[in-house]
């Protein structure tokens, strides 16, 4: 008999493994979720998400998020947990690089207590402009289309060199919402992968669309600003059938 392997989603934030990853927690494997980007600025500030959300201030607006975050895994995460690091909303300036070390510490720290685990980190969707296409938005602004998120690609980037030093050998990338709506991803994928010298495969997974949408409408907090062209994301009917996985190895 066939156990399925354990499965630990990193969750950039306190959201993306409802987002993007339904199938795997509801899946046959057990799922573990590690949000990433949860800590609160010590001292509190006030930035983007709470002018957005109208929080008071990130003490108010992570709290929030964490309650939204544990409802919405309840009875599907066998494990909910977070690192942290701070959302690109309460740095100044780019990330440092040493913040990819605990990322790949705490994921090195999961696969050593579950032999044959299994490891999936966002794919980085969104729309990539190509050189040209780049120049051009530069004198005449963005011409559409939502971006891949710095945070999420920061996570990707932390965990993938894990597969050159023999802790991983494979690993998942998942396509994000709201993101996959602006890009090619399979297309960006391939070539994150012909660049690293790994081999890449594409699977679909079906998903209840309708169960999906009820745990994403918990995050009240998140709903306006994830809305794209009018399609918010707690509305069924506006959800892809199957969530895309992509297998570096």
């Amino acid at each position: 008999m066939n156990v399925p392997a354990d499965v630990l989603i990193v969750s950039p934030h306190l959201d993306d493994a409802v987002l993007s990853c339904f199938a795997l927690l509801t899946g046959e494997a057990p799922a573990d979720v590690v949000s990433v980007f949860a800590g609160r600025p010590d001292p509190p500030r006030v930035a983007w998400s709470e002018r957005v959300m109208g929080f008071p201030d990130s003490d108010a607006t992570m709290a929030a998020r964490h309650a939204e975050n544990d409802r919405a895994l309840a009875g599907l995460a066998r494990a909910v947990e977070a690192l942290d690091l701070l959302d690109e909303d309460y740095i100044d300036g780019p990330r440092p690089l040493a913040s990819a070390a605990p990322i790949a510490a705490y994921v090195r720290a999961w696969l050593a207590a579950r032999s044959g685990g299994r490891v999936a980190v966002p794919a980085g969707a969104g729309r990539v402009a190509g050189r040209v296409r780049a120049r051009i938005e530069r004198v005449v602004g963005p011409r559409g289309g939502v971006t891949p998120h710095p945070d999420h690609v920061f996570v990707r980037d932390a965990v993938l060199p894990l597969l050159g030093d023999g802790t991983l050998g494979e690993l998942t990338l998942y396509e994000e919402l709201p993101y996959l709506w602006s890009g090619d991803t399979r297309q960006m994928v391939e070539g994150l992968a012909a660049r690293a010298g790994l081999r890449a495969t594409v699977s679909e997974a079906p998903v209840d669309r309708h169960a999906k949408a009820q745990r994403i409408a918990v995050y009240a907090s998140q709903l306006e600003h994830l809305a794209i062209g009018g399609r918010r994301l707690e509305d069924a009917s506006v959800l892809p059938p199957a969530e895309r996985y992509f297998s570096l190895a």
